[in-house]
């Protein structure tokens, strides 16, 4: 495990990357992994670099192994763990003030942490089909992606005109917790939140819950919270002896943990939110200078992964339709359906992943620094992977595409 320090020496670990050939402009594909799991979940992808000729760097977050942990100072930013909602207004109000100070924090490491790699790895300019940097978020990884688009535009330039450099965002399966959307008022079942079990069954069972495969229709009474499909067997049941399982519990992620704190404050709080839609409305800037504007985002998700994935690709294709109805400024956005994945595609269809988070520049790439726009073009495959066109929802036109991987 290797590391590098922000300006402000704050910490992350990484993966040592496979060294792209330079004679070929490589991509960058930087990777964050989902709630209380270590980056060496993505091991898998490493070998695939060379083929491809990219550069993949997987970021620990800090409190994770090798990874600086948080201050005191950061740390009192989070507010206790409790199960009994919050009623006192001031309190609210100091709270929910004390996390977004933190995700704004988060964000500007990470946008420092990537102007140094970008300057000590000469990663090359966003081209047309090459260079650039693939930014991708995992399961909890979501909100430090979302973090990073709602308030990068903020942040002062640095050594390089980041925006450049960064060809686009993956949200890979974030749930509509992490998106900051409300649930269903009828079962909206997710066993963290289970005040029926103790905190440390809670996190063994939503551990258990992501690692499995359902079978899910098109409306919301079809989403199976709790009923899993015979086959194909849970993620973890195929995990080697010796390696530990994806989202098995570790410090971040335990009661009182930064992990654990950061999810109840900023769902209860509504933070997640705030930072999703800074993430799909980029602020207005009257000089015509937000240029992290034009940063596409592309929303990949499992159709097989727990209902809160489906469930927040459409409460996002709503959204948009709204706000395109009220005549707001939209960020690009496609979605791109994994047919037959669960939660942890990364780990049992890695050949397929990467090439998704690789090359999907065929699927919804605008030319760099053009104006927002939702046209896109009928594309039959993704350098080798079938690729099917979805259609449009409601009146917004959101690229929607899908692959199957199993």
């Amino acid at each position: 495990m290797m590391s590098i320090k922000t300006s402000e020496g704050c910490i992350f670990s990484r993966t040592p990357e496979h060294r792209p050939d330079v004679r070929v402009t490589p991509r960058s594909c930087f990777s964050m992994g989902l709630y209380t799991t270590d980056v060496g979940v993505f091991h898998k992808l490493l070998p695939f670099a060379p083929r491809y000729n990219a550069r993949i760097i997987v970021l620990n977050r800090r409190d994770y192994n090798g990874a600086t942990p948080y201050t005191p100072a950061d740390r009192a930013l989070l507010p206790p763990h409790s199960d009994t909602p919050r009623t006192d207004e001031e309190e609210i109000r100091s709270v929910r003030q004390s996390l977004e100070t933190f995700m704004r924090d988060r964000a500007r490491e990470l946008y420092e942490h990537l102007q140094a790699l970008v300057v000590s790895h000469n990663i090359p300019p966003a081209g047309s089909r090459s260079g650039g940097i693939v930014l991708v978020g995992w399961s909890l990884s979501v909100v430090w992606t979302t973090a990073f688009l709602c308030h990068v535009a903020s942040f002062s330039v640095g050594k390089v005109e980041l925006h450049k450099y960064v060809r686009r965002v993956v949200l890979h399966d974030p749930f509509v917790l992490h998106l900051g959307y409300p649930v269903p008022a009828d079962d909206p079942f997710n066993p963290y939140f289970d005040t029926s079990l103790s905190q440390k069954e809670r996190n063994w069972a939503f551990a258990m819950w992501v690692h499995a495969y359902y079978g899910h229709g098109n409306t919301l009474d079809e989403l199976r919270r709790r009923d899993t499909l015979d086959e194909p067997p849970p993620t973890v049941v195929t995990i080697p002896t010796g390696e530990t399982p994806p989202g098995v519990p570790i410090p971040p992620g335990a009661f009182g943990g930064s992990d654990s704190n950061l999810v109840y404050g900023c769902a209860e709080l509504g933070v997640f939110g705030t930072l999703r839609k800074g993430t799909l409305f980029p602020s207005e800037d009257p000089r015509g200078r937000n240029h992290w504007a034009n940063v596409e985002v592309l929303h990949v998700w499992g159709d097989h992964s727990v209902w809160e994935v489906p469930y927040a690709v459409w409460a996002v294709r709503e959204e948009l339709c709204q706000a395109k109805k009220a005549g707001r400024a939209i960020r690009p956005v496609s979605t791109l359906r994994l047919r037959g994945a669960n939660h942890h595609v990364s780990s049992t269809h890695t050949r397929v992943y990467i090439r998704v988070l690789i090359l999907t520049s065929d699927v919804c790439r605008r030319p760099h620094g053009t104006s927002p726009s939702f046209r896109s073009r009928r594309i039959s495959r993704i350098r080798g992977l079938p690729l099917m066109r979805c259609g449009r929802h409601c009146s917004v036109r959101v690229p929607t595409y899908s692959i199957q991987v199993r």
